[in-house]
């Protein structure tokens, strides 16, 4: 079964200065079989950036609470 997908696309075009890169939106046609391979690749580049925020949120709350017990043992 065949599948349109929207993909970014990087060509280079020629400008003032010389060649530039430009980032396009193009919409391609693949089978079934690269469908699945590119959106469990998507889902694993979510999950990866969900737990980069999970780890920041945990380091931040770690921080508050260094804090707090620095102001504790002050008193």
């Amino acid at each position: 079964m065949k599948h349109k997908v929207k993909v970014d696309v990087v060509t280079e075009k020629p400008g003032f200065f010389g060649k530039r890169q430009v980032i396009e939106k193009q919409t391609i046609t693949v089978s079934g079989r690269e469908y699945r391979k590119l959106k469990q690749e998507q889902f694993r580049k979510e999950k990866e950036n969900r737990e980069l925020t999970e780890q920041q949120r945990l380091a931040a709350l770690y921080l508050l609470w260094e804090e707090e017990m620095a102001d504790c043992f002050e008193k």
